[in-house]
């Protein structure tokens, strides 16, 4: 019945997250923290939108480091 919190990475219990992110197609690395793991899930689709370019990257290194890069082409 609380189907919509399983559908949301962000209150989403942890091992159902890591079966939402097969959905996605992203392959969990062990090493990721749990939040991290919520973040790619939760973006995934708009970081695939933005795949190959600069602002994807620099998404994906933010998410990965909890930081901000900068791309200097």
């Amino acid at each position: 019945d609380d189907l919509d919190a399983y559908l949301d990475s962000q209150l989403a219990p942890s091992d159902f997250v890591e079966w939402l992110a097969t959905w996605v197609g992203l392959l969990v690395d062990e090493t990721w923290s749990l939040e991290m793991l919520r973040r790619l899930v939760a973006q995934a689709v708009e970081l695939y939108h933005w795949r190959g370019t600069v602002r994807g990257l620099v998404e994906l290194v933010g998410i990965y480091t909890d930081g901000t890069a900068e791309v200097i082409e």
